[in-house]
């Protein structure tokens, strides 16, 4: 019985470049799951907050941002290592040393990390911030020292109006108890 599998009588090129082939549509496919599943569980936890009644009152539209940036957060953040890993793939497949790109990536990577800690503080706290609603546009809160109305949100950072009409810009890192 013949071996389906046997890629010998083809030229090394072609093996190469069917190996490339089956990498991108291997990610592709992680890229589609990992979308899906992502978006599953933020679906999931903003309908147990609201069966176990432990969500603000929120309009639909205000849900719909929230799932929005965390779903576009959490998918952006598996793209960049889907993508990664597959390219780094295809590099060592085409005969690349990666070796030097993995250790340079590495160094890259801690360098960044220390380099943009509170920048890094920032988004996880504005997530955190996010996810469980615990402010939104128009409340009043005390943060940072500050207390005012709640003009915008992102997952950087917090703008509030104080009761003079100052604005102030209060990055979530700088959030370190629950508003008041």
């Amino acid at each position: 019985m013949p071996d389906v599998f046997d890629l010998s009588p083809l030229p090394d090129w072609a093996i190469v470049a069917l190996q490339i082939l089956l990498t991108l549509i291997v990610a592709f496919v992680a890229l589609y799951l990992a979308r899906v599943f992502i978006h599953g569980i933020v679906m999931t936890v903003l309908d147990r907050e609201v069966k176990d009644g432990t969500a603000r009152q929120a309009s639909s539209l205000d849900r719909q941002k929230r799932l929005s940036t965390v779903d576009s957060l959490g998918v952006g953040l598996a793209r960049f290592f889907i993508v990664t890993v597959a390219g780094l793939m295809i590099l060592g497949q085409l005969g690349l040393d990666i070796g030097p790109a993995l250790t340079g990536l590495g160094i890259v990577g801690v360098a960044v990390g220390f380099g943009a800690q509170s920048l890094v503080k920032d988004f996880f706290n504005g997530t955190l911030i996010i996810m469980e609603n615990q402010y939104g546009k128009g409340d009043v809160v005390k943060i940072a020292g500050v207390e005012g109305t709640v003009e915008d949100l992102s997952l950087r950072r917090t703008t509030l109006r104080d009761f003079d009409g100052n604005v102030h810009t209060v990055p979530n890192s700088a959030i370190v108890g629950p508003p008041t």
